[in-house]
């Protein structure tokens, strides 16, 4: 018998990977327990809990896997009563049959199940990390950043700041791109092509991990920030701004990398759907109209604030017609906006913590909760358009009624 405390990378990292087969077929593997970081004294890493048994020879027919997993929010919950936030049992054929014999399950593997044969992000864009300057061995005298112009600089964005609203951009720097300061020049030192800049480190601990931007101009940019820059025209800036900015993308990176930042290859193998014309045009036209919506209008020599209920609404729609691309089924639709319940929306000027109300039970597509046939139909609007009855002959005919169906 044995219990072992392990890094969560080694549940699935390439380089462990004979390790984890071995295990896999030689041993019952009985649970698997995933933790957040920081649940023990002197380590900040994620960690998991193997629990098993070597058995005499390989077993014809292997059991079944508990695989638990305890979120941050639940660390002290489980302190007390062990009790996980998510627990299900799994075939262990699951991990001898999964590839580098992986003993990862994401969260949502429904719903990653459900888009894997969705061609990928990287089809649509190309995506690559800004550059690094040198840490030693930089030339005498030579200046790398600062917020005034010097020679032989150019514009651009040097860090994700944590105010940073999805509809801006990041104060801007003058920097160097010269070759002889620079490490790695990754795509960042790339300038006058328009992309989508990404955080490169997570923007929080929660399921919001990710603050994408539009840079029409095509700035510089630093290590901090992923480029996703469009292959054909056809994939807008827009739309590939909605679909980094969208609660798929985010609970994808949320449920592929634990704490790690977001990485290059993780973006370029998320699932993107089939895209047609008309639909990428409703996306694009749903976030010009949030743009418009958020940005101040200003009249009489003054700036009005923006009505920040219509507003959210309107990220909402956006929201809802990426979704409505994938066609997941409700049912795993809903599963995936849950995941958000509870949390802020960082990046945004409202407060944005839930997409149905917390006593909202039915499945219904976003899309067709938001429009306005549904909206219409619900019993609060139908109670504003219909007036109360107070002609005396019905009442009594009703209230006789009423009687008769007692008896």
């Amino acid at each position: 018998m044995f219990g072992v405390v392990i890094p969560q990378g080694l549940l699935q990292s390439k380089n462990a990977s004979t390790l984890r087969a071995f295990i896999a077929r030689e041993f019952e593997i009985a649970e698997i327990c995933l933790f957040p970081d920081k649940i023990f004294t002197f380590s900040d890493m994620e960690s998991a809990i193997l629990l098993g048994r070597r058995i005499p020879q390989p077993a014809k027919a292997m059991g079944r896997v508990r695989y638990r997993r305890v979120r941050e929010p639940d660390a002290e919950r489980f302190k007390q009563s062990y009790t996980a936030t998510i627990e299900r049992l799994v075939p262990q054929t699951h991990f001898i049959a999964s590839a580098n014999t992986s003993l990862y399950i994401p969260e949502l593997e429904e719903v990653w199940e459900w888009c894997r044969h969705l061609p990928q992000l990287a089809q649509f864009a190309e995506i690559g990390k800004g550059f690094e300057y040198k840490g030693k061995g930089l030339p005498v005298d030579a200046q790398t950043l600062s917020r005034f112009p010097f020679p032989g600089a150019v514009r651009g964005f040097a860090r994700v700041t944590p105010d940073l609203r999805i509809d801006s951009q990041p104060p801007e720097h003058w920097m160097s791109i010269d070759p002889t300061v620079i490490r790695r020049p990754g795509t960042g030192t790339t300038t006058g092509v328009p992309q989508i800049l990404l955080n490169y480190a997570r923007v929080s601990r929660s399921p919001w991990r990710l603050k994408a931007i539009i840079d029409r101009e095509g700035h510089a940019v630093t290590s901090r920030f992923l480029t996703l820059r469009p292959l054909t025209k056809s994939h807008s800036l827009e739309f590939l701004w909605a679909l980094c900015n969208s609660p798929f993308a985010n609970a994808y990176v949320y449920t592929h990398t634990g704490k790690r930042d977001v990485l290059t290859g993780m973006m370029r193998a998320m699932p993107v759907p089939h895209l047609a014309a008309s639909a990428v045009q409703r996306v694009v036209e749903a976030v010009h109209t949030y743009f418009e919506a958020v940005a101040p209008s200003v009249g009489g020599g003054m700036t009005f604030a923006f009505d920040s209920h219509a507003a959210c609404t309107l990220l909402q729609h956006v929201d809802a017609e990426i979704l409505r691309l994938y066609d997941l089924p409700p049912r795993l639709e809903r599963q995936l906006l849950d995941l958000f319940s509870g949390y802020e929306r960082l990046g945004v000027p409202f407060d944005f913590r839930r997409y149905f109300p917390e006593d909202f039970e039915p499945y219904f597509p976003l899309y067709v909760y938001l429009s306005e046939e549904y909206q219409r139909s619900t019993a609060g609007a139908l109670r504003k358009r219909y007036k109360p009855v107070t002609d005396p002959a019905i009442l009594a005919a009703l209230e006789h009624a009423v009687e008769a169906f007692k008896e």
